[in-house]
């Protein structure tokens, strides 16, 4: 029997083929919008929105002009092929270009599927309606709060951004994998990572806004991240065996390195905001990061608010090695 299912049946006997995402055209950096329409064309995805675009507007072309937009809008919709599908009908009305920006930070424009279609398959949103309400409560619970991080995370992370509030720690684990079963969560075949997509974690977030949640929720994500800073100090700042290793790690958490800095400076946390980049100055450094990490420690050391005196310390101190590294030595002094 070949059975489709948004989950595994769970029966004796079978055997579970998660279908895959289409394709989406790889980042090409500051070349994107030069991406030639042949190499963005090898991208399934925008094979697709393509095909769909030119039954909407039959004189529409893949050219050198619009293949790093629909480049984009096909990588903001995780190789979705029913986004793609309810994207790429807007190009009768709108500049690929328009569209992409459009597609930015909201899933508006993913509306007017066919009418032939079931209910749940005419926009995006009631797709997500329709999934999200066959969850159980904590299901739910957890898959909003993984819409805090920026990017991929770990199971220890997911743990302590995800448990409190109604949510055993012991429970994160089980409903991870629940979630991972059905696809709103994706796990990454090595490394232990798991990530949400983009159009899943924006309506995620949005849900976690409405329930009153997303400050108790930032708050546990930030604080993670300091912890880590703070377990990645010795190694980082001096000659460890471990040093590679963390800034492996500090490469995938960067995003989430950035996102926790932003709330805790927003939220008035100085002594996070100082600790993130304090600590992980080493880091910065090597990876070419200094203008950025440099802006964000002034404005960290130049907020007043309740900061331990060693938080200041090691934040002076880590500018001290930001602005020694690009020479600024009386800067550095000081």
């Amino acid at each position: 029997i070949l059975a489709t299912s948004r989950a595994p049946l769970g029966i004796a006997g079978e055997t579970a083929w998660r279908i895959p995402l289409l394709t989406v055209p790889p980042v090409t950096g500051e070349a994107e919008a030069d991406a030639g329409p042949a190499q963005v064309a090898a991208a399934e995805t925008v094979r697709l929105f393509c095909a769909r675009a030119v039954a909407a507007r039959p004189d529409f072309m893949l050219t050198a002009a619009n293949a790093g937009a629909v480049a984009e809008i096909c990588r903001r919709l995780d190789g979705i092929p029913l986004a793609i599908e309810l994207a790429a009908p807007w190009v009768r009305l709108l500049p690929v270009a328009e569209i992409a920006t459009r597609l930015a930070g909201s899933l508006d424009l993913l509306t007017g599927g066919s009418r032939s279609a079931p209910p749940r398959h005419r926009t995006w949103q009631a797709t997500l309606d329709w999934s999200y309400a066959l969850l159980d409560v904590p299901e739910q619970m957890l898959l909003h709060r993984l819409a805090v991080f920026a990017g991929s995370f770990t199971l220890p992370a997911a743990e302590a951004a995800g448990a409190g509030d109604g949510i055993a720690a012991a429970a994160v684990l089980p409903l991870l994998a629940r979630l991972v079963d059905l696809s709103l969560v994706m796990a990454e075949p090595e490394g232990g990572r798991y990530r949400l997509l983009e159009t899943v974690r924006l309506d995620a977030l949005a849900r976690l806004a409405a329930r009153g949640e997303a400050e108790a929720t930032r708050h546990r994500h930030a604080a993670y991240y300091r912890d880590l800073a703070l377990a990645a100090l010795p190694a980082l700042w001096d000659p460890h065996p471990d040093r590679d290793r963390w800034f492996a790690e500090l490469d995938r958490d960067l995003d989430n390195v950035r996102a926790a800095w932003r709330w805790a400076d927003g939220a008035g946390e100085p002594e996070t905001a100082l600790w993130l980049d304090g600590a992980l100055a080493p880091y910065f450094t090597d990876r070419g990061l200094i203008v950025e990490a440099r802006r964000r420690l002034a404005t960290a050391l130049a907020r007043p608010g309740a900061a331990s005196a060693l938080a200041r310390a090691w934040a002076s101190l880590g500018a001290g090695l930001l602005a020694r590294a690009v020479e600024e030595y009386a800067a550095a002094a000081t």
